[in-house]
């Protein structure tokens, strides 16, 4: 399995970025337009066993993805795990943790493994590393315009 991470600082309280995330549709709101996350079911909670749908562009297709909610700590972390999508295998960690009163840092975790077949072929390991910097570099970027304008 390969591993991405990526983390940053945002000058908001942890209870607010927590709040934040739980909501399914901010996460699309902050991903590049080329990667167009459409969320076409999202979970009332961020709970164990709640599910999520959505499509998503990424490597010049449209693909649909299931994702389950797997582990939660209520106001700092949660686990999505893919049950239908394009790659192998993608475990996504979630996390939020408070760096004193009013600074937070946000914590993505990722473990996945790239598709099989001939898609794997083109969609390596490496390929898929170099997109995940992107999308995350660009929600950094909106998430901590977003959480500023709170």
């Amino acid at each position: 399995m390969a591993f991405f991470e990526h983390s940053f600082t945002v000058s908001r309280p942890t209870s607010v970025v927590w709040e934040f995330l739980s909501d399914v549709n901010n996460i699309a709101r902050c991903t590049p337009p080329e990667a167009k996350i459409d969320i076409l079911e999202a979970p009332g909670s961020i709970a164990v066993g709640e599910r999520f749908r959505f499509r998503v562009r990424a490597f010049g297709q449209s693909r649909e993805a299931l994702h389950e909610i797997v582990e939660v700590t209520p106001g700092s972390v949660f686990v999505e795990n893919q049950v239908e999508g394009p790659a192998k295998s993608w475990v996504h960690r979630h996390a939020v943790e408070s760096l004193g009163d009013s600074d937070s840092r946000v914590l993505d975790q990722i473990e996945f493994e790239p598709p099989g077949g001939l898609a794997g072929l083109l969609v390596t390991e490496t390929v898929i590393r170099k997109g995940l910097e992107r999308v995350f570099a660009h929600r950094e970027r909106e998430m901590t315009r977003l959480l500023t304008e709170m």
